[in-house]
């Protein structure tokens, strides 16, 4: 499954944001603030992973995501995948048009670059440790229940009937 590139079967309007997440980061900042008054030299200046406590690959996420949303809604969702090798012909395309062009190029497709397409094929998790014992932090959501609400949050802005597979 490495060095593949997906899109979800759904279609995002007017940037669906999950408000876990937002909870999660809510309380990451709210813990930072306090520890930062209490102990300044060893809190500042840190980085903070404040994410579930599970790692979990872009496969996992896509492989939960497509879980709850066939579960919520009945229906199969669409995951396609892009080859590789076309992915890397078309980030080479858009370095070339970019160096013969002088500037980069507009819209999204300018952000193709062979770089930014490495760095998606990346798999790499973070540790909650440091947030754990500088901030004690903890999770308020497991993994699980993060996509679950996340999908129900979009299946809810876009029409469908996510509430009652919740239960």
């Amino acid at each position: 499954m490495r060095n593949r590139y997906y899109r979800l079967g759904f279609r995002r309007r007017r940037g669906v944001v999950s408000m876990l997440l937002l909870l999660q980061v809510l309380m990451a900042h709210l813990l930072c603030e306090r520890r930062l008054h209490e102990e300044p030299r060893r809190v500042g200046g840190q980085a903070y992973c404040v994410s579930q406590d599970e790692p979990a690959s872009f496969e996992q996420i896509v492989a939960y995501t497509k879980f709850f949303y066939e579960r919520m809604t009945f229906r199969p969702m669409v995951v396609k995948h892009l080859p590789s090798r076309f992915a890397n012909v078309l980030g080479a395309g858009v370095e070339f048009a970019t160096w013969v062009n002088g500037k980069s190029l507009r819209a999204d497709i300018g952000k193709l670059s062979p770089a930014t397409l490495a760095i998606c094929r990346l798999s790499y998790a973070f540790s909650v440790d440091r947030a754990r014992s500088v901030l004690g932090w903890e999770p308020l959501y497991t993994l699980s229940e993060a996509v679950q609400a996340t999908v129900a949050r979009h299946l809810d802005r876009t029409g469908g009937r996510a509430a009652d597979a919740l239960n």
